[in-house]
């Protein structure tokens, strides 16, 4: 089964759908989730979905809905407009839903989520005011840490280009997206700003355990390359989320790999490029059980740089579409057995 989001839809368009062929979809995980109008009173919008920005199913097979709450991508709407939803793929039904009203604010824009190995925290992002997201799924209960950390931040003075052209908005100012890309690699979670050329990552710990200080966790962040820009980010690994770290490149119409710690280099490489890839975005893969099966990376074109509020945005040139990536047999046996090794002191 393939799931879909549809960020910043009018309140006639669904929300999430499920495939149930070839070329037909319905409403996931109902159509009364997606019924949300700007009408919704406050009661209505916490069983209802807002403004999708991802899906993803961990590896332990649950299937997680992240809602921005941010209607027509403007700010944050009533009590109860960002959370998160756990699916039950077996029954499709919503097991859980966090209200994430406490972890943000009226200007954010939460991108993206993944979990622990133990499968007890969430991880997210905010790539509109930076910061990282804890929540714990057991109590409900989050944080945000590193709001104000410049790994979190658009790199200053930088701007991104996209096939040859720089994206500045229609304001004039360069386009600014704050932490985006996120995965869980082991016990670190790997983070990136969309408008900057660093990957970092800190142990998961720093960000569960309420007792260090902002000093130590800031202290905790890790440099582990200077990787180009990505948007998505994914691993692609086994349930002990051991793995190849895979990141789209949106400035090269394609996506690099990385076997983190591999060689002490921490070397981005390049795995795909094609034309068709304009802003490769969100990337999703199943959990690697073995070396004997045939295994895709699938991954999604937004055309970012072809939205309307991008001054001088070229033309799409491209539908919007869904594309798929053979992995290699030699990658999967070499993702089975990557073990992390340092990274370096920030």
């Amino acid at each position: 089964r393939w799931f879909a989001n549809h960020s910043a839809p009018t309140a006639a368009e669904v929300h999430v759908d499920k495939a149930t062929g070839k070329t037909t979809l319905s409403p996931y995980p109902s159509a009364a989730w997606n019924a949300w109008t700007p009408n919704s009173t406050a009661a209505e919008t916490r069983a209802q979905l807002v403004n999708v920005q991802s899906v993803f199913t961990d590896h332990l097979g649950r299937l997680w809905v992240l809602d921005t709450g941010s209607a027509f991508l403007g700010n944050v709407t009533n009590d109860g407009g960002p959370k998160l939803l756990r699916v039950d793929l077996e029954t499709d039904a919503v097991v859980r839903v966090y209200n994430l009203s406490d972890l943000t604010l009226p200007t954010s824009y939460l991108n993206d989520v993944r979990i622990s190995v133990d499968g007890k925290h969430a991880f997210l992002t905010d790539s509109n005011m930076g910061g990282l997201r804890h929540l714990d799924l057991e109590t409900g209960r989050g944080r945000v840490l590193l709001a104000e950390h410049p790994s979190t931040h658009s790199e200053v003075g930088f701007v991104t280009s996209v096939e040859g052209k720089s994206m500045i908005m229609i304001t004039g100012a360069p386009a600014a997206f704050q932490s985006d890309g996120i995965a869980v690699i082991e016990d670190y979670v790997y983070y990136h700003a969309c408008t900057g050329r660093t990957l970092y990552r800190i142990q998961q710990d720093f960000l569960i355990d309420p007792a260090y200080t902002v000093a130590q966790v800031e202290a905790a962040v890790e440099v582990v390359s200077v990787s180009g820009v990505p948007d998505g980010m994914l691993l692609v690994g086994n349930d002990k989320l051991e793995g190849t770290l895979f990141m789209t490149a949106v400035q090269k119409d394609g996506i690099d790999l990385m076997f983190p710690g591999s060689g002490g280099d921490n070397a981005g490489l390049p795995f795909v490029r094609d034309q068709i890839l304009q802003w490769p975005d969100s990337l999703s893969a199943p959990v690697v059980t073995g070396p004997d099966e045939e295994y895709f990376l699938y991954v999604t074109a937004s055309q970012v740089d072809k939205a309307p509020f991008i001054q001088g945005a070229r033309a799409r040139r491209n539908t919007y579409g869904l594309y798929k990536v053979a992995l290699p047999e030699a990658l999967v046996r070499e993702t089975l057995k990557q073990r992390l090794l340092p990274a370096r002191k920030n």
